[in-house]
């Protein structure tokens, strides 16, 4: 197969957008209206892979800095999408040769590439992985994340499921909201205190793509007898994933199992259709740090762990 490669332009929008929906491995935030939203902190460098005869067969969100292609910055995952048919191994082997051909004319000398973790793809999708390892690729980053698979036995302990009643007693009631602004206070607040950090979207900016993606960014807001937000869940629910994108709790809500209650009503009215419920990493550094506390607290609740893991590539 010869296969040329073009850089995205916005021209190219809505086949991008389709090839997106009809991809094995895409989610909604390799959407243009998704990863346009910060197209002011990045230089976009996205690429589209085309074979002999003019089809579109693979996209790669990516942004460059420098010398060097990343795939992307502005996202958790980036990766080769790829066409769900008509699309085996030597033919992602051709495109990676065509795509370093084509980096190299421009001048790129490294690529940092962050794969798409195995639980978000639809079909099985892996052979980028493999062809990076035939180019001698290495492990830059591996962080550790915790999922929950949905048709299997919850793996929860008592503990866990001891939160749940005790939000139950207490008055503890979980619902969907719309309340962004409420919810993402409480995150900056709590992100503060434990971290001295803040969250990577704003409110005005979770507001918007909140709206632009009704049907994959979804609130859930655990409230006590007063009706007082205590809790809450932000959601990005995708073909085979329902991640929990942000989580925050107050005082009152660590101390009646709110959080643990929120997670139980989304495991059981939420995720279905979905694969996993997946929490999130636990590292920092790039997995160089593993935060024990958190990570145990995701095991509690049923979630094992699946790699996130990003590769180097020297041109």
């Amino acid at each position: 197969m010869t296969v040329t490669i073009s850089r995205y332009t916005p021209a190219m929008q809505a086949r991008w957008d389709e090839f997106v929906r009809n991809s094995s491995n895409a989610t909604f935030l390799h959407l243009r209206p998704y990863m346009d939203y910060h197209s002011d902190r990045f230089t976009d460098c996205s690429l589209m892979a085309h074979d002999g005869k003019g089809r579109l067969v693979a996209i790669l969100p990516a942004n460059v800095s420098g010398t060097t292609l990343y795939s992307h910055q502005g996202l958790t995952y980036g990766g080769w999408l790829v066409t769900r048919r008509h699309f085996a191994t030597p033919a992602m082997l051709e495109v990676w040769q065509a795509a370093v051909e084509w980096m190299r004319s421009q001048g790129l000398k490294h690529l940092v590439y962050k794969a798409i973790p195995w639980i978000y793809s639809r079909y099985p999708a892996d052979d980028d992985l493999y062809a990076l390892w035939r180019m001698g690729a290495s492990t830059e980053a591996c962080s550790v994340s915790s999922a929950i698979p949905t048709d299997m036995p919850r793996l929860d302990n008592e503990s866990a499921r001891q939160e749940v009643k005790r939000a139950a007693e207490c008055g503890i009631t979980v619902s969907e909201s719309t309340d962004t602004a409420t919810f993402m206070a409480m995150l900056a607040a709590r992100l503060q205190e434990r971290h001295g950090a803040t969250p990577v979207h704003s409110t005005e900016e979770m507001q918007m793509l909140t709206e632009r993606f009704p049907d994959n960014i979804r609130l859930f807001m655990a409230r006590n007898s007063a009706g007082t937000p205590v809790a809450g869940i932000l959601l990005y629910i995708t073909g085979t994933v329902v991640h929990t994108q942000y989580i925050a709790s107050d005082a009152e809500g660590r101390a009646n199992g709110a959080i643990p209650a929120i997670v139980d009503h989304v495991m059981r009215h939420v995720c279905d259709g979905a694969r996993y419920l997946d929490f999130g990493t636990s590292c920092v550094d790039g997995g160089r740090t593993l935060n024990s506390g958190l990570v145990s607290q995701k095991y509690s609740l049923g979630g094992r762990p699946v790699a996130y893991t990003t590769y180097a590539l020297t041109l």
